[in-house]
This record gives C-alpha cells, structure tokens and sequence, in this order.
C-alpha cells in the first residue's frame, strides 16, 4: 500500500538528528521510506518524489488541513526542489491542529458575516453572540473534523447554541425586568439590488473594483501561510461585497501572488433570502428586459425561476434562484452527476426535514405559496445550501457538462478561479526597514530555480512598496488600452490592499479566461503560430496580422515572451494577457516601416527584446494595415484620451481628505500615467506617419467599394513580392507559411497615390529590364 503519514513518523521518531533527510524510494505500492543523508542531498528529482509522497500521506489521513500544515512548513522548500528532513515531518505534524483550529475560527467569523440567523438579530444581540464566541470559540473537541465541510457544520452549530444562548439571556432580563428591551430592531435580509455584469470585450475594466477588497493583515499572503493562519480554502478578507477564499499561491512568472476563488459574501444572503416572486424581484426582472433585447428573447416562455436564474448576478434575487434550485435537486432522486455537498444536502434534508414538509416542497419548490416555509428551510440548512451553490462545477467527474452549471452565471461566479499578483511579501525583503512597507521587496525565492545567478536576479530586480503600486495601475492601464483598441484580452482589475502598517498597497485581479492556453502549450513554432498537437480537428488558428499595429505602438518588448508565456489563444481565437512591460520607452527605439515590419535600434543590449513578434506577420498587408484604420478610429472618438483622463482622475493627488501617505503614492502614479499617456501618443503619432501614404490611398477611395479599397491596399504588397526577395518558410525552415513574406533587409519598397480617377503605383528605385518586363506581363 502507498506510504501513510504514520510511516514518515515513524522514520522521523528513529533519527537520532533532526536535520538528518527522508528518502522516499518508488511509487505507489512500492513505494518505501528510509533516513537519508546527513549534509547533502539527493538531488532535485529524488527531493521532488520525497515531498510529493508526503504531501499526499498528509492530505489522504487530513484532507485540506494536512495540505495547509504542508504549506506552511514545507511549501517553501518544495518549491526549491530541497530535501525532506526529519525536523520537517515533526514540525509538520505539530502543526496540524494550530491548523485546524485556524480553519474553524476562519469559518465561525465567515458565517457569523454572512449566516441568515445571525444577520436578522439585533444588533444588541450580535453584540452578545460575537462575545460569547470569542471567549470561547468551540465547546467540543475537532478531532472527528475530517473535512471543512464538517467543520463548518460544527461551526454553524456553535452558532446556533450561542445565538439560543443571547436568547435566554435576553429573556431572563426580561423575567426580572419586564421593561427591557433589546435596543435596535433587526433589519429585514432583503431589498439588496446586485449589478453584476459581465464585462464587453471593448470594456475598460482595471478601475472597475477599486473599493479596499484587502485590509490591513490580509494580504503578504506567503507570509501568512507561513505562520499558519491561511491556508487552502480558508477566506482571506472581510467583504460585503467581495470576500475571496485563497486556493493556493502562484507559483508561475516571476512576480508573487495568489490563486483565489470568491467567497459567499453578505449581499448574497440578502439575495438568498429574497422571495423570486415579489413584486421588486419581478420589476428587476422586466427592467433587465427592457435595457437588453437579447435577453428578453431568452426568456421568453420560461418561468420566473428559470428566467432570474438566465439574469445571473444582474438580478438581486439570482442567490435565491440558485439555492431553489439545488434544492430542488437534493430533494430529487440521486444522479450520477450529483456533486458531494449535493449528497450531503440531501442528507441533511433526509434527516431532519419533516416528511409533510418535504411532501409539500415537492410539489414545486419555487411555487409562491413554498416561499415562506423555502425561508425557513434557507435559515436553518443555511451551510448545506451555501457548499451546494458553491461547489457546482462546469464539468462532472466523467467529463461531461454539469446542467446545474450551465443554468446560471451564478455558478460561475464561485467556481471560476482567479489570480491576484504583486502581493509583495514583507518576509521577502533586502533591507526591512523601521515599517512593514520601508526598504526593498524581492520577487519570490521560487524564480531561483533552473535560473543562472538566480539571486543576484531578485536582488536586481528589487522594489519599493510604492513602486509596485504604481506598477500595477500602469499595468491595468496597458491592459485597458488592450481592451478598448479592439485586442481581446484579460479582464485585469486594480484592488486595494494594506501593508501591515496601514501603508496602501495596490495589486491586480485578473480572471482566468475559460479554454485559454498560452502560445508555450505547443503552438508556437520557430516564431510562428502552429495549431498544437492535441487539437481538435479542423481547428484553424487566427491569423494575427490586424492586432500588430496595436503592439507596435505600446512597445511591449516582452509582448509575446522568448516561450510565447505572454499571449495565447482560446479555441483558435487569440488572447492578451500580461502586457506588463508596455510603454516603457521602448517605442522610441523602433524603425517601424509602412508594412509594419521593424527594426530595434536599442544599442547593444543582449536582452531578448520583441521576440517572436513574428507571430503577427503570416497574414495579408490589408490585415495589417486594418489594425492602422483601427486605431485611427480610436483616436478620432476619443476613447484614448478619455481612458487616460479616468485613470489621472482616479489617483488625483488632490483629492481632498485622502491621507499624506496615499497622497505620495498617487503623486507617482499620476506622473507615471502623464508620462505614459505622452509616449502612447507620440508613438501613435508615428505610427500614423508611418502609414500615412496607405491611409492617403484609402481615404482618397471614399465612396468605393470595400473591394476596391483593400484590392488597393493589397497591390502595395503584391508589387513588392514580385520584385524582392521572397520566402515561404520561417526563420528556420521549420514552419510553412500561409502567405509569401518579403524579407525585410532586401525589400522593394512600392507607394500609391490617386492621379485623376486613375490609382498610380510606384517604386522607389529603378526596376531592371527583366523587372520590367515581368510587370508588363
């Protein structure tokens, strides 16, 4: 059998050193333990084998907690590929229940924010329910806690018993004294209105969240896990609106950050307890109608439910929605699809339902005349209900579509995962300083790995607290001009944090886009775009030609990556992410020429700079010179300008009342944005210029049809094949290119102009006889 966590124990128990190693030979069945070296490693691969064996020993005895007390102890190490030693599984160990204790504190704090018990008490009695959980979180033992699914059980029952116990005390007041009264009347759970939208692929969104999602302890996420007060699955903030839980940290690219999912937050309970069938849910549903007609056809024929349920976060009983109808499924016959909290809902429901009660329900959840018992039932399964939602995935464990997934956007909401980076560490620092934010923050250890002078890199690429604040709202900025000059790309989002001083500190959110795999996952070839291996058949790669104008003027010298780590693709379709390094002054060092190919006139720099930019050039010159037309569009209807105006207004420094600490933050960052919007523009400016002549040639064809004006366009390039030096291959040989290429060193250049009604093409150097006489031909 594998190897269990009583045997690393054992071994552990056996060593006479603590810093002795653990070797883990084989695998699976085979697999054995034994006490290794004393001073020298393994090596990288057997190191890789040891951990892995026992992380999984931990997480198969301990599930989520044996996987935090692993992060917490060991999760640096393994990211160094260093050796499991002795002192390593003891600490571990140790730490378990600390763990699990954390966990479950966690989870108390998380329901008594979002539970429907707790939030429609009085405020007096909140007051006594909080206090009386703090003195004393648990008054049984977490020993049979396996699962967080039963920790939060046991969490939502120390609940009840101290909300029956404020009760009790309230009503002996009133024994004594029957004058008393509790002092503020509860609030009803609903008229919440939620507006979620899901963003249009045009849309700005980097100052679309800029609420403070992190406060101050939040965020440093490693160094948390470090101390063992994080781990997987536990939330990280407290958030009416956005609570996150924290799936594990990014572990890929060189700067640091955390993989999150969102958490179930206060304005979902009041949209949980909403009535589907009240006159203010109906009016929300018919306005959403009349604002959006393709919406109106989805819904008709389709009842109130199903309808809401289309609506997703837009509608502000959409929670309601989809906890009716998970309802309804655990109440329903088992399914092969059914997922653990399902099961367990229906358990529970089996349980401790009465059968008159589930009779009635059966006879239609969401019938009006159910709603009030439907909230009473909401109430008291509250936890059961909040991990069904939660846990619905798009795929079941055969790999088949989820239905209960593709009914709403809701189920999205929690099961899509996302990524928050520059959560600098303050454990990660060259020099600490007299404040959590002072002195220099490195990038993570991790990037050491398979990387030549590894730490003089993260000592050279150091940054101060402020500096990477400033790094991300120009980042989010890159990505906005991405998104709104027609590129696909990420939904990147700026969110506010806190250094543990209070210092503000500002990340990015992105989401990850669903199919979306970079251009390392096999389809870039030789500087090219190739469809990868395991592609479905027929699946036809686009053709990339009308994004390069775009990279071109915001000069991403990392745009694509030396691997192609920095854009992809999603079903053929292509896709932006990290356009980090734009506008960085690269731009002034480009020869750009009138077919978009170029030169980098950067010095003598060995640094890999706009590589595999020839990902964009396989395509017609018309494709190319669209992106140009594009642009020009952008420009002529002010979208640029006024999407570097919102931005300065943002982070206004002369924002009245903000504190001296935000107000330097935002100096620099308004600095940066003037100077970024100045190099924006002048290398839009010349990339016009550039153009110029083909943008004569276009214009002067108003009136013509679109036909005509690319046939135009598309002759420049056709002249130049004729009479340069052409191939059909990439750099290497390796790639069959779908449209002949000149090669740029050895171009023939062509021009246009209209004489008359006549379009007159010409050549900027004498053609020989032959030339000619191909021409005439």
């Amino acid at each position: 059998m594998p190897l269990t966590i009583e045997s690393f124990g054992s071994i552990a128990d056996t060593a006479w050193f603590s810093s002795r190693d653990i070797i883990v030979q084989g695998q699976g069945e085979k697999a054995t333990a034994r006490l290794g070296n004393f001073f020298f490693s393994q090596g990288s691969e057997a190191n890789d084998e040891t951990m892995a064996a026992f992380r999984s020993a931990l997480e198969e005895k301990y599930g989520v907690f044996g996987t935090n007390a692993f992060d917490t102890v060991v999760g640096s190490r393994a990211q160094l590929h260093k050796s499991l030693r002795v002192s390593d599984v003891k600490a571990t160990l140790s730490r378990l229940e600390t763990v699990k204790m954390n966990h479950f504190i966690g989870e108390l704090s998380r329901q008594l924010d979002t539970s429907p018990k707790f939030r429609e008490l009085p405020d007096e009695l909140r007051k006594l329910v909080r206090t009386a959980i703090s003195a004393s979180p648990t008054s049984s033992s977490l020993n049979e806690c396996v699962t967080p699914a039963d920790i939060a059980r046991m969490a939502s029952a120390r609940i009840d018993e101290a909300i029956q116990n404020a009760k009790d005390f309230v009503a002996e007041k009133k024994r004594f004294n029957p004058d008393y009264k509790v002092s503020v009347d509860a609030k009803p759970l609903e008229g919440h209105q939620m507006t979620e939208m899901e963003a249009k692929s045009n849309e700005p969104t980097g100052l679309r969240n800029l609420k403070t999602v992190f406060k101050k302890g939040t965020t440093s996420i490693e160094d948390q896990i470090k101390k063992g007060t994080l781990g997987s699955g536990m939330r990280i903030n407290r958030s009416a609106t956005h609570p996150v839980l924290l799936e594990k940290l990014k572990t890929n690219g060189v700067e640091p950050g955390f993989i999150y999912r969102n958490d179930w937050s206060t304005d979902d309970t009041r949209g949980y307890m909403a009535n589907i069938h009240s006159p203010e849910s109906k009016k929300a549903l018919n306005e959403l109608k009349e604002c959006n007609s393709a919406f109106a056809e989805k819904c008709a024929g389709k009842d109130v439910r199903t309808q809401i349920l289309l609506a997703g976060r837009a509608h502000p009983a959409a929670m309601a929605a989809a906890s009716e109808l998970v309802i309804e499924r655990a109440l329903g016959a088992p399914n092969a699809d059914d997922t653990e909290e399902i099961r367990a809902l229906r358990k529970a429901l089996t349980e401790k339902l009465p059968q008159d009660v589930k009779a009635r329900l059966s006879t239609g959840v969401s019938s009006p005349d159910n709603q009030n018992m439907l909230a009473s039932l909401k109430k008291d399964f509250f936890v059961e209900i909040r991990n069904a939602v939660m846990n619905v995935r798009p795929e079941n464990a055969d790999g088949t579509t989820n239905a209960l997934y593709e009914a709403s956007s809701v189920f999205k909401h929690f099961s899509d995962r996302g990524i928050v980076k520059l959560d600098y560490n303050e454990g990660s620092k060259f020099w600490k300083g007299d404040s959590a934010h002072a002195g220099t923050f490195m990038r993570p250890e991790r990037i050491i790995v398979g990387r030549k002078m590894g730490q003089l890199y993260r000592f050279q690429t150091r940054t101060t607290a402020d500096s990477a604040s400033a790094g991300a709202v120009t980042e989010a900025l890159a990505n906005d001009l991405t998104r709104i000059a027609g590129v696909p790309s990420q939904e990147l989002e700026i969110v506010r944090g806190q250094y543990s001083d209070g210092h503000p500190k500002l990340m990015l959110s992105a989401k990850f886009a669903t199919g979306y795999k970079d251009m390392e996952a096999g389809m870039l070839k030789d500087g090219r775009i190739v469809p990868p291996k395991d592609a479905e058949p027929g699946l036809e790669m686009e053709s990339l030609g009308k994004y390069k104008a775009f990279f071109l003027v915001t000069a991403d010298r990392d745009g694509v990556g030396s691997r192609g780590q920095n854009k992809g693709f999603i079903n053929g379709k292509f896709f932006a992410i990290d356009p980090g390094h734009s506008l960085e002054g690269n731009g002034k060092y480009l020869d750009v020429a009138d077919d978009l190919s170029f030169k980098d006139t950067y010095g003598r720099s060995t640094k890999p700079r706009f590589k595999n930019f020839s990902v964009f050039d396989d395509d017609t010159r018309f494709a190319k010179f669209s992106g140009i037309l594009d642009l020009r569009e952008k420009v002529r209807s002010g979208a640029f300008d006024k999407l570097f105006d919102d931005y300065k207004a943002a982070f206004n420094p002369k924002e009245p009342g903000i504190a001296p600490e935000e107000k330097t933050l935002r100096e620099k960052i308004f600095a940066d944005i003037n100077k970024k919007q100045t190099e924006f523009n002048e290398s839009l400016a010349k990339l016009m210029r550039v153009g110029g002549m083909q943008l004569e040639l276009y214009d002067a064809l108003e009136g013509s049809s679109q036909a005509v004006k690319q046939g135009a366009i598309e002759n420049l390039a056709n002249l130049e094949k004729l009479f340069s030096p052409t191939t059909w291959v990439s750099k290497n040989g390796q790639v069959t290119l779908k449209h002949l290429e000149v090669i740029p060193e050895s171009r023939v250049k062509w021009s246009a102009g209209m004489e008359g009604n006549n379009i007159v093409y010409h050549c900027d150097r004498r053609l020989d006889p032959k030339a000619k006489a191909t021409l005439e031909a």
